[in-house]
């Protein structure tokens, strides 16, 4: 700041850094503004980034400058204002601090800070810090229109922060109702979603999920839709109580969204696929960030692995929604001394089903190939890792030796804390109980799979003509090999030689 200032310019620290500051943050980047030009700024420096060239159409100037015997990249951002107003304006120079400041998003956004530790203030920031309040700078309906992408930024804070926005859902609502995202790259877009999934303030009934429905940030990402239609998939009552409607004792009806004494009670509504979903997430949102008992399940949590799990909690009987084809099915069963009648709809292969539409959903947002086989490969298992105390060695330690083990598990344990059972009717083992099955511990502690001993070039080598049989004898080779029974080629090639054609 010396050089600039020694030139007789003003300069100041803004935005993030001086937000962070006094929220007690350590500050990660810090921004600089000034009335000071490009041209300028070429006049007091003499080195600067290879992208300064291009940044500097837009104000902002990228000098490199000797910090602690190295060179920085430190972006310094000419005072701006619009010339025009609209969506497109005609950005142009200004050296007034308050006319920069108008332009900037949120009024814990604007406030600069000189050398000495002043703090420039002219959009009441410090007070909303102070009463942790999210606020546009002016009115939210132009804030937004200049960049839709604010409307991500918005529920961002709120989801990372626990601020309150400074506003109802109704007037977001009406901000955001005529915004076109369709300019916004998806890129953007996604960069500023995970941030909102794996806020610590975003779970299930939170200000900031609601926000996110009124700012249309789950209409934009594909998810509305995906929720409606899951709103739309009715839910058995012997198995998922919750969402649904009963009658207590004395014929009062009453909403189920939590674990209760259902004696003397009647069904008389059947719940839906988007309440346990949204139970799962809370589930899964509490896990996260309150942990676990389960001291097998305990693995490391950045955001990024945090979002998965959670859009993975979301998305994880995505499938229901697209089993149609399988019809419907009447369960008759006995429930508090009387016999109940439902008719629902079949989604006994609603995992593999959900891989699909899974896939289709995380190519949109442009996510990569790695986080796309995290989310699927959870969907795809949730439900057979309900039940591992009761498959065979082979299959079970196939299980247990899945790269993704405890994150599969750890939506399993939020997919059942995310149901409300009808006591009698939990036939699933718990994850805990299983999680403490002598025999569950002892797969997991064998680690990876072992390679196969007998392999299609042994077969070849024994005199086999390759052929489609391969791939069945190998796999029961392989079998026989975890289950210990085999463990030589000629006895294993022996084994199986019946199954060669």
């Amino acid at each position: 700041m010396k050089p600039i200032e020694e030139k007789g310019f003003k300069i100041f620290f803004v935005g993030g850094c001086v937000r962070d500051e006094l929220l007690g943050k350590e500050p990660h980047d810090l921004d600089l503004a000034g009335s000071l030009t490009p041209k300028d700024l070429h006049s007091i420096f003499t080195k600067f980034s290879n992208v300064s060239k291009n940044a500097e159409q837009f104000g902002v100037t990228i000098p490199l400058i000797e910090i602690n015997g190295k060179l920085e990249e430190i972006e310094i951002a000419t005072f701006r204002k619009d010339e025009t107003k609209g969506r497109h304006p005609v950005i142009g120079f200004t050296t007034d601090l308050v006319e920069d400041a108008s332009r900037r998003d949120f009024t814990i956004n604007a406030m600069y800070e000189d050398k000495d530790g002043n703090i420039i203030d002219p959009f009441g920031g410090q007070k909303d810090i102070e009463q942790k309040a999210l606020r546009f700078v002016g009115n939210p309906k132009e804030r937004l229109e200049e960049d839709p992408l604010r409307a991500f930024r918005f529920v961002r804070f709120l989801a990372k922060t626990g601020f309150t926005a400074a506003y109802d859902t109704e007037e977001i609502k009406r901000a955001c109702e005529d915004l076109d995202f369709s300019e916004v790259s998806k890129e953007r877009m996604l960069k500023e979603f995970k941030q909102i999934i794996a806020g610590k303030f975003f779970t299930y009934k939170s200000e900031a999920f609601h926000f996110a429905y009124a700012a249309r940030i789950f209409e934009v990402v594909g998810l509305l839709d995906i929720f409606e239609k899951m709103d739309e998939v009715e839910q058995a009552w012997r198995w998922h109580a919750e969402g649904s409607v009963f009658k207590d004792p004395e014929g009062k009806e009453f909403f189920v969204m939590e674990q209760r004494d259902f004696t003397g009670c009647t069904p008389v509504e059947h719940g839906s696929v988007l309440a346990h979903t949204f139970l799962t997430f809370a589930e899964m949102h509490k896990i996260i960030f309150e942990g676990t008992n389960i001291a097998e399940l305990k693995i490391d949590l950045d955001e990024e692995k945090i979002f998965l799990l959670k859009i993975a909690a979301l998305l994880h009987d995505i499938g229901k929604i697209h089993c149609q084809h399988q019809g419907m099915k009447t369960n008759k069963f006995i429930f508090d001394g009387k016999e109940i009648e439902e008719t629902i709809q079949k989604v006994s292969e609603h995992s593999q089903t959900g891989i699909e539409p899974a896939i289709e959903f995380c190519k949109a947002l442009r996510m990569s190939n790695e986080e796309i086989h995290f989310i699927c490969s959870i969907i795809a298992h949730h439900m057979e890792f309900h039940e591992l105390q009761k498959l065979s060695d082979e299959h079970l330690w196939r299980c247990t030796a899945h790269p993704l083990f405890k994150e599969i598990m750890l939506v399993a344990l939020a997919d059942e804390r995310g149901g409300v059972k009808l006591e009698g009717f939990d036939e699933r083992g718990s994850v805990s109980d299983i999680m403490n099955d002598k025999r569950v511990k002892d797969f997991i502690s064998r680690g990876p799979l072992p390679k196969p001993i007998l392999t299609g070039n042994d077969l070849i080598k024994f005199g086999k003509k390759p052929s489609p049989s391969f791939k069945k004898a190998l796999d029961a080779a392989f079998k026989a090999q975890i289950n210990g029974k085999l463990t030589d080629k000629g006895q294993l090639f022996r084994s199986v030689k019946n199954i060669l054609k």
